[in-house]
C-alpha cells in the first residue's frame, strides 16, 4: 500500500479571475472571498421619435457584449432612428468615475437591431440631436 502525503502548503492566496481562493497555510483552511467589479447601471433614455425595439434588458445585453462598461459609473443608452423612422444606432453615454465627464460610444445598428459596427470616442452628430427630447436644442444625456 502506498503512502499518502498530505499536500504541500501553500505560500500564499491564490485568486483566480477575481473570484474567491481555498489554500493551505500551515494547517489552518483559509478562504478568501473578493468582491468582484460591480457592473455600472446601464439605463435605457427616451429618445423624441418612438417606435419598435428590443426590450431594455435586450438593448443593455448588446451594450454589455460590446463595450466595456466596467470602468464607468453609469450608461445610458438610446435608440437613435434615421429620418425615415429606421433604426440607425444606439448612442451610449459613459459616464466617467473618475471625473465629470461624458464619453460618448456609438453602436450601428441595422433595422433588426442587430450589430453593424462599434464606434468608440463617438463625436455626437445632427441625428443625435435631433432625437433628443425637449425642445430643439435640447441637450443629451440627462
Amino acid at each position: 500500500m502506498a503512502a499518502m502525503h498530505a499536500p504541500a502548503p501553500v505560500s500564499g492566496i491564490r485568486t483566480i479571475m477575481g473570484k474567491a481562493a481555498i489554500g493551505l497555510l500551515g494547517s489552518s483552511l483559509v478562504l478568501v472571498t473578493m468582491t468582484a467589479q460591480t457592473l455600472p447601471p446601464v439605463r435605457v433614455l427616451e429618445t423624441r421619435t418612438q417606435g419598435p425595439r428590443p426590450a431594455d434588458a435586450e438593448i443593455v445585453k448588446t451594450v454589455r457584449a460590446n463595450i466595456n462598461t466596467e470602468k464607468y459609473r453609469e450608461v445610458g443608452v438610446q435608440v437613435i432612428r434615421d429620418s425615415g423612422g429606421k433604426p440607425s444606432h444606439y448612442l451610449v453615454y459613459l459616464h466617467s468615475k473618475t471625473s465629470h465627464r461624458v464619453e460618448f460610444a456609438k453602436i450601428a445598428v441595422d433595422e433588426h437591431f442587430k450589430v453593424l459596427s462599434v464606434q468608440r470616442n463617438y463625436a455626437l452628430q445632427e441625428i443625435d440631436l435631433k432625437q433628443q427630447p425637449g425642445g430643439a436644442g435640447a441637450r443629451p444625456g440627462r
